[in-house]
């Protein structure tokens, strides 16, 4: 994936971030230095992920 970006940067927005079954899969993304999107209508949704 980094070979695929080069001097690219990629932005990931991830609508309905409460609805996540999987908390590692946003973890997948900042391996490759990409700027995460949260979106949730749930202002408690994010609480339970690591900083």
């Amino acid at each position: 994936m980094v070979e695929l970006l080069g001097k690219r940067r990629l932005v990931v927005c991830l609508d309905e971030v409460d609805q996540l079954s999987d908390f590692d899969a946003p973890n997948v993304f900042t391996r490759y230095e990409c700027c995460l999107l949260l979106i949730s209508n749930d202002h408690k949704a994010l609480v339970g992920m690591d900083p």
